[in-house]
């Protein structure tokens, strides 16, 4: 089954799979909350979303949660690109090192894979270790 929670990535567009419907909303302090309109128990999920924003991250872990809360065996995700990414490395004092904390709240969101085409380097799959796979940018044109 696919959640697919951005209209702008969608790399499972064929209708190949099964998508569950859902609704997503905001509350007024900018918090996503969302309700799954079908049944998820003890299916194969995948998520996919364009993380173009701490707030489209912040919806991605909300449906992860969503969906083991509602019976989910095994949730995967397609991500066009993973957030802090460019920041994974500490270039001057006092920095964050973004990348390792966005790995980490994707790593304790229960996800079994993350499928990525753009790992910007290999200090992501190096800190998601086995959880990571890269999608070679070379596989999206064999096909046109």
């Amino acid at each position: 089954m696919l959640l697919n929670l951005s209209n702008e990535f969608n790399p499972y567009n064929d209708g190949f799979m099964d998508e569950i419907d859902f609704e997503l909303i905001h509350f007024s302090g900018g918090e996503p909350h969302i309700k799954l309109k079908k049944d998820v128990t003890n299916d194969f999920i995948i998520v996919t979303h364009q993380l173009n924003s701490s707030k489209a991250f912040m919806e991605l872990l909300v449906a992860i949660k969503a969906l083991y809360d509602n019976g989910a065996e095994s949730v995967e995700a397609v991500l066009g690109y993973i957030p802090g990414a460019r920041q994974d490395r500490i270039c001057v004092p006092g920095e964050a090192l973004t990348a390792q904390l966005y790995t980490d709240l994707l790593l304790n969101s229960g996800l079994k894979c993350i499928s990525t085409f753009d790992p910007h380097s290999d200090v992501m799959p190096a800190y998601l270790n086995q959880h990571v796979n890269i999608i070679s940018n070379h596989n999206l044109f064999m096909d046109v």
